[in-house]
Formats: structure tokens, C-alpha cells, sequence
């Protein structure tokens, strides 16, 4: 599954977002989803367009709380995770800087907690899982928009990310645990 946005989203032209050089303060309530900030998604033939078309957000929800007006400036996305919740190796465009603030975010054999992060250059690919009782993620971005090219290539790993995905649906209408 291949999407492309060919301008920046209509919500990150919106007056009301605040300028790259001005002084801003947010309250943390949404300002857009962060499907709006996507500008290009590319997923492998086969259980990524599957992932992508049917299941990519069961188990995950987002808010963007900050975003500056334009095409440069900062960006920050709030992420819920559902337990267990596998998020596929990919890449984007802009580096990231992710803050956990609940739950666990385990990256390998490394176990994120409360309190630590961790940063990811544009171009690198990552993925991480959610722990047993899901995570809350920050991520920080000196990017408005992003893209999300998909590199995850293992069988046996996409069987698992769409078992996660299929245990998780509904999860998105359910109340959040944070």
C-alpha cells in the first residue's frame, strides 16, 4: 500500500497553528491526528498492505498536541499503545526523539520505562513493542509532517504483529488506561 500527499496537510496550513519563530504555548489537547502529518506511507505486498489496510491502528492511538504552522518547525505526538502492541521496523524522514511516560516501550533486548527514551535519526529504521500493559509514548520531532516507509521483512515477525493487531481490535474505542 503505497499513500502520497503532495502538500502539507490541510490542517498544518490552519492560521490558528502558531508560526516556526513565534513564542506558543499548547495546552495538550489535539490539534490534528497523526494521520494528518503523514505525507507519505509505503508498506511491503502482503501482510504489510494487510497491516496497513486493515489493522495498523488497532492497538495504537494518537494525538498531536503540538505542531507549528508550515512546513518547518516542531511537532509533537502523543501515542497510546495497546499491550503488547508491535509497532513494524521502518523509517522516517525526520529524526525522533520518543519519551515514555507509561508503560514500557521494549526495543530488542532493551526495556524502555518511565522516565527514559530514545532517538532515532531520519533514515534509521526501528520498530518497538509495547509492554504487557501498553505504553504512552511523547515523540518529538523538528519536523511538521513525516512520511513512514515500512522495512519490517520477516514472515514470522508480521505473523505475530497480526495477531497482536487482530487481539487488539476495539481497543481504539476503549477508554485509555492513562
Amino acid at each position: 500500500m503505497t499513500s502520497t500527499a503532495d502538500a502539507a496537510p490541510q490542517d498544518l496550513q490552519d492560521p490558528k497553528l502558531p508560526a516556526a519563530d513565534e513564542f506558543s504555548i499548547f495546552t495538550g489537547e489535539p490539534m490534528h491526528s497523526l494521520r494528518d502529518m503523514l505525507t507519505e506511507v509505503t508498506f511491503t505486498p502482503g501482510p504489510g498492505e494487510e497491516f496497513a489496510a486493515t489493522s495498523m491502528f488497532n492497538g495504537l492511538r494518537s494525538l498531536v498536541p503540538f505542531c507549528h504552522a508550515g512546513s518547518e518547525g516542531f511537532s509533537i505526538v502523543r501515542v497510546y499503545l495497546a499491550p503488547n502492541y508491535i509497532l513494524p521496523a521502518h523509517t522516517h524522514n525526520s529524526d525522533c526523539l520518543y519519551y515514555v511516560l507509561q508503560g514500557k516501550a521494549i526495543l530488542g533486548k532493551r526495556v524502555i520505562e518511565p522516565g527514559g527514551g530514545f532517538f532515532v535519526p531520519a533514515g534509521k529504521a526501528y520498530g518497538y513493542t509495547a509492554g504487557a500493559e501498553g505504553a504512552e509514548v511523547l515523540e518529538f520531532r523538528h519536523a511538521t509532517s513525516t512520511d513512514f516507509h515500512e522495512t519490517e521483512r520477516s514472515p514470522a515477525r508480521w505473523q505475530k504483529i497480526l495477531d497482536n493487531a487482530e487481539q487488539n481490535d476495539g481497543w481504539k474505542d476503549a477508554d485509555l488506561p492513562y
